[in-house]
């Protein structure tokens, strides 16, 4: 399998609904654009930029404050569903590859890429190609917020081997670490035990620690860096903030 397409073939239908469309995580959407409105100071008829948007939950709570919001996915499926679920005026999707974003070269005025759905692709340099395109799709003084796992708290934890059970749904979930190059694997096997269908997903992410993404933004020509320990605007703590949120503003051109 190539590894810079995982992304496209796990996103499926069945695993959206599932995973990622569930009522569950649009109730927190709901609470992390609360947040992000708040301390990014977005005002009603700013452009944002979600991305990838999946099945549009947070771009559908943007919409709903009065934002013009351009949800952007890779998936197929995941763009069905939003597309279906949200009609609101103020949201366009659009199927695109965050690693290449020159269609929409200074457009935004933010630029949203949540759920830990950041460290993609194979390589560092190919990540960080990533950020630089979602930069780039932002006006002079624009602001860009990444949201995704701490590594420092994630290896605290980490189990190699987990299972659960969800209703008719059995779970069980392989993972593999690599301290040399920060990437971690996991295979995802969903049995229902009702219908006897099984279905496998495989994920590969690059884990980053806090002073990583620092570096990262300030690497990319991002200022005022903010770190927020979550939506709720905690502060950061190396070992038990579970999913900061890193915010930075576009340099204006002098």
């Amino acid at each position: 399998m190539n590894k810079n397409s995982w992304h496209e073939k796990m996103y499926d239908d069945y695993f959206a609904s599932i995973n990622i469309d569930t009522p569950y995580l649009h109730k927190q959407a709901k609470k992390e654009v609360g947040f992000l409105i708040e301390a990014m100071g977005m005002k009603k008829g700013d452009r944002v930029l979600d991305l990838p948007c999946g099945t549009g939950r947070h771009s559908n709570y943007l919409a709903k404050k009065g934002l013009n919001v351009t949800g952007v996915d890779i998936s197929t499926a995941c763009l069905k569903r939003a597309r279906e679920k949200f009609l609101n005026k103020n949201i366009q999707f659009k199927k695109g590859n965050m690693a290449n974003l020159s269609q929409f070269e200074s457009k935004f005025d933010y630029a949203l890429n949540l759920f830990s759905s950041f460290g993609y692709f194979q390589t560092d340099k190919e990540n960080e190609n990533v950020l630089r395109q979602m930069v780039s799709t932002v006006k002079d003084g624009g602001q860009i917020a990444v949201n995704l796992i701490n590594r420092d708290w994630l290896l605290k934890v980490y189990c190699p081997v987990d299972w659960r059970k969800d209703g008719d749904l059995f779970l069980s979930e392989s993972r593999k670490y690599c301290s040399d190059t920060y990437y971690n694997e996991s295979n995802l096997i969903v049995l229902n035990e009702k219908t006897g269908r099984a279905k496998r997903y495989y994920h590969r992410c690059r884990l980053y620690s806090k002073n990583e993404m620092v570096s990262l933004f300030k690497k990319v020509g991002l200022k005022k860096i903010k770190v927020h320990g979550d939506h709720l605007g905690s502060p950061f703590r190396k070992y038990e903030s579970t999913h900061p949120i890193y915010i930075g503003e576009k340099s204006m051109k002098v």
